[in-house]
């Protein structure tokens, strides 16, 4: 079972209507009828925790325990949170997390930073520029940037077992350099186009370090274009090669798409994201990185094309240039490829397996499938509809390391050994970031980066553990901060009668605003047109009024009328007999997303809510608040988060108020065992605001 944060369950008069006869339904007209409706209806709440940390684990399953650690996007701290979800260690830095954290074994935090100052300006995903070691005390112990005009680090870290550090760049191919690769001048969208590289660096001193080692997918292309260019064969008869024609991005990066990956943080420049630059296009976007000891080889997720790609670690910086040398024998060209066989030219659209993944990775020795890599498949532009899985695959490989495609054939496997998937499938999706780890238990943890929310599943897929995690610098709902909901789930302040008593918030909000922080950000935008499906009482696929917006409430004079009395069903909410005060206007929440006014939100209105949804972002900041979504005027206090509200007591400070602004997404989530050396002996207390009440 899992919650959806805010949800909040009322019986009413509306809720009602049709279920009972008409006869049985409350007159709130008179006194005593009045009365009555109220008594059931003080007894009918049913108010779920907001935010809620942990789901009951189902009988017979169990998390596994030890502490979690969380990482998001810009964020400038990395937070240790134990299983009750409560925070007991925190590191922080002067950067914003560019995407990737190792923890290390002495407890000391490996992590990819944004460098502010950065002279690398194009609108990147995860652009990062520095790297640097944190004590646990959080003090800086080494620092390494590396970040030129036309190439900077962006996303992960490997840490290898010499201590050296394994980190993924970009860097910038201008037209002349496609063209004479053998580039089509008619696939072109621009007249650059970013490659990603490896370089390998040894730490030295404080802040420094030397590149020992280094991997440029450019040294390793093939083209069918042209015969009289570079790198001129035959695609199929060369999969350890790289097409460079094949550019085929899940979803083109513009417009709304880019609006909504720079206010998460996923996309910007080095001196912040750019709206009205245009992006350069991406080739292959490598966002993870992954190294198998036993077999010197690194694994890297390539989400553009679909794959994972396995390359040879053995080799020399010159071998590593070339097509020879190393333990494979082939030089830097790829050892193995698999998720999406019409890259090189053997497969068609059908044989495609992953869909823009995230964090490919060898399941660690000692760990149930041991060997077998684990990938987040987030399904963007999946044909049988948008959602994400985690695949276990096992790749066939010979004893000494080596991978063999069959002639003309692509690699295998054919189909994962293990796969989860959400029912319905659409509950659970994440178009970016995210990633999974197996766990101690059999169990795997798996961190949806844009819903914001890490859970662990046991080996049938039942959901043992939720944690959804708090935009920081958000505003603290009053009810978290204290422990318990407020009454009637509303915020304080919020319009419903005079003074500010408390109501419930509309159903269409607290539905959009999936970790119940007060805010539907970027990322919960993103997920609108699934989330507001769940609105959809009736099951006719529309949305009405009464399913979108408070019922009739307790207002000072009684509850208001039924819809379509003098007040109707905001009058309700003014109190009065039959809504006596002049009601106000339907929410911009609700009127917007009707974009044809006829007071109904249909099918095609809640497929494009996306896109309507940032029309209410007024302030532009790429994110809704309470008054961007509620109706304003005389009498109407502002809700909280709103321009002239005070924040809640004990809220943190809201964006632009001190170092833990941002507007991040969560890139990944890791559990660590309390006998992990970072973790064991150590006395890791909760502290700070506590995590809501669990049901």
């Amino acid at each position: 079972m899992e919650w959806e944060p805010c949800a909040i369950s009322r019986l009413s008069p509306v809720a009602l209507r049709g279920t009972l006869p008409d006869t049985m339904m409350p007159a709130p007209r008179t006194i005593l009828t009045r009365l009555v409706f109220l008594l059931m209806a003080a007894a009918a709440f049913v108010i779920l925790p907001c935010g809620c940390n942990r789901a009951p684990a189902p009988a017979g399953a169990e998390p596994s325990a030890g502490y979690t650690l969380i990482q998001q996007l810009m964020s400038r701290t990395t937070d240790l949170v134990d299983r009750e979800g409560m925070l007991v260690h925190r590191w922080r830095s002067r950067h914003g997390l560019a995407s990737g954290a190792r923890l290390l074994a002495n407890g000391d935090l490996i992590r990819t930073g944004i460098l502010e100052d950065s002279p690398f300006v194009a609108l990147l995903p995860a652009i990062g520029g520095v790297v640097e070691r944190l004590g646990w005390d959080g003090e800086v112990r080494w620092s390494f940037t590396h970040a030129e005009p036309g190439k900077t680090l962006h996303h992960d870290v490997e840490v290898l077992p010499n201590g050296n550090l394994l980190l993924i760049g970009v860097e910038i191919k201008a037209k002349d350099e496609l063209l004479a690769a053998g580039r089509d001048p008619a696939r072109m969208r621009d007249d650059s186009l970013w490659s990603d590289y490896l370089i390998e660096v040894s730490p030295t001193g404080d802040s420094g370090g030397r590149i020992v080692w280094e991997w440029h997918a450019w040294d390793h292309l093939v083209q069918d274009h042209d015969a009289g260019k570079k790198n001129h064969g035959v695609v199929s008869e060369h999969p350890e090669l790289l097409d460079v024609n094949f550019i085929e991005s899940p979803s083109p990066m513009s417009g709304l798409r880019l609006r909504l990956l720079q206010a998460v943080g996923y996309v910007g420049g080095g001196k912040g994201p750019s709206p009205g630059q245009p992006p350069s296009p991406e080739w292959t976007h490598v966002n993870s990185v992954s190294y198998h000891a036993e077999r010197d080889q690194i694994m890297l997720t390539v989400r553009n094309v679909g794959e994972i790609w396995i390359i040879d670690h053995s080799t020399s910086a010159a071998e590593a240039a070339g097509h020879s040398g190393g333990r494979g024998g082939r030089g830097g060209d790829l050892l193995y490829r698999w998720g999406n066989p019409q890259a090189y030219q053997r497969g068609k659209p059908t044989d495609q397996k992953l869909f823009g993944p995230h964090n490919a990775h060898w399941i660690p020795s000692g760990l149930p499938g041991a060997g077998n890599v684990l990938i987040f498949n987030n399904g963007e532009g999946r044909r049988d509809g948008a959602y994400s899985a985690i695949e276990e695959i096992r790749i066939p490989s010979a004893s000494d390391g080596s991978y063999k495609a069959d002639d003309a054939k692509p690699y295998g496997p054919d189909a994962s050994v293990w796969r989860y998937v959400s029912e319905p499938k659409t509950e659970f999706y994440s178009s970016f970031l995210s990633g999974a780890q197996r766990l101690a238990n059999g169990n795997t943890l798996i961190c949806s980066g844009m819903q914001r929310k890490v859970f662990e599943v046991d080996k049938v897929g039942r959901t043992v553990w939720t944690y959804t995690v708090r935009t920081q610098g958000d505003p603290v709902p009053a009810g978290v901060v204290a422990g318990s909901a407020p009454p009637f789930g509303g915020p304080p302040g919020f319009p419903g009668a005079p003074g500010g008593a408390n109501m419930p918030r509309p159903p269409l909000i607290s539905i959009l605003d999936i970790n119940g922080d007060g805010f539907i950000d970027a990322a919960e935008i993103a997920q609108a047109p699934v989330s507001l499906k769940k609105l959809d009482a009736n099951g006719d696929g529309r949305l009405s009024i009464q399913e979108c917006l408070p019922p009739p409430g307790g207002g000072p004079g009684g509850p208001g009328g039924p819809p379509g009395s003098p007040g109707g069903l905001f009058g309700g909410l003014f109190g009065g007999p039959g809504g006596g005060r002049t009601p106000p206007p339907l929410p911009p929440i609700f009127t917007g997303l009707d974009t044809n006014g006829d007071g109904v939100i249909d099918a095609a209105e809640i497929a494009q809510s996306a896109s309507t949804l940032l029309k209410l972002d007024r302030d532009g900041d790429g994110r809704i608040s309470l008054g961007e979504c509620l109706p304003v005027g005389p009498g109407v206090p502002p809700p909280p988060g709103s321009p002239g509200s005070p924040p809640p007591p004990g809220a943190s400070p809201g964006p632009g108020q001190g170092e833990e602004a941002i507007h991040g997404g969560l890139f990944r989530a890791v559990r660590f065992g309390a006998d992990h050396p970072a973790i064991k002996g150590r006395r890791l207390t909760p502290f700070g605001t506590p995590p809501p009440p669990k049901r």
